[in-house]
């Protein structure tokens, strides 16, 4: 089970302003918030991103999937999913994982996404 504590989406029409604005245009965010993964359970999308996600791990680890290549993920590690891609992250039976998640884009986001992949 997947659960979103204070998780918030951005109103599009904040989204829209966000675009527009010469000072964010480049790099805004479109939702925040707090996720956990239970133990033995899977976060992901089976569909493309519409938005980069950047994923911090605070608690637990398991398998990140991606591109079909798997990568461990521990506490204090974050990865970047690009927009158009897919994912998925198999929590560890033995405790629940918990993320600060953020879904960001903009005309600069690519440079974001490219450099910081994974740490």
């Amino acid at each position: 089970m997947i659960q979103k504590t204070k998780y918030f989406t951005l109103p599009q029409p904040i989204v829209n302003e966000e675009k527009a604005n010469p000072l964010t245009k480049d790099l805004y965010l479109t939702e925040i918030g707090e996720i956990t993964v239970e133990k033995g359970t899977i976060w992901g999308s089976d569909t493309e991103l519409e938005n980069h996600l950047l994923a911090y791990c605070t608690k637990g680890d398991g398998i990140l999937l991606v591109s079909g290549e798997q990568v461990p993920v521990t506490r204090d590690q974050f990865f970047i999913i690009p927009q158009g891609s897919s994912f998925k992250f198999y929590s560890e039976m033995g405790a629940p994982s918990q993320f600060l998640a953020v879904l960001f884009n903009g005309g600069k986001s690519f440079l974001m996404g490219k450099e910081l992949r994974m740490t």
